[in-house]
């Protein structure tokens, strides 16, 4: 119980560190989640793009926002 508590106290505290980076840096770190083109791949709801839209409604915002993702 004592190891579950301490896990939830550490997540708790890096919650607001990701919710204060700017827009444009979230963007720019989603663009490098992105597997090397190597020809077509189907879309995933468990692959990036569309993996990062489920995250929050910030990250959807971002991700629906930042057109390299979807080219």
């Amino acid at each position: 119980k004592r190891d579950k508590i301490r896990s939830v106290n550490l997540h708790e505290g890096l919650g607001p560190a990701i919710s204060r980076l700017p827009a444009e840096l979230l963007s720019e770190i989603f663009t490098h989640t992105l597997p090397p083109f190597d020809g077509f791949l189907p879309p995933s709801k468990l692959r990036p793009p569309i993996l990062l839209t489920r995250v929050c409604r910030r990250w959807r915002e971002v991700a629906v926002g930042t057109p390299n993702l979807w080219c």
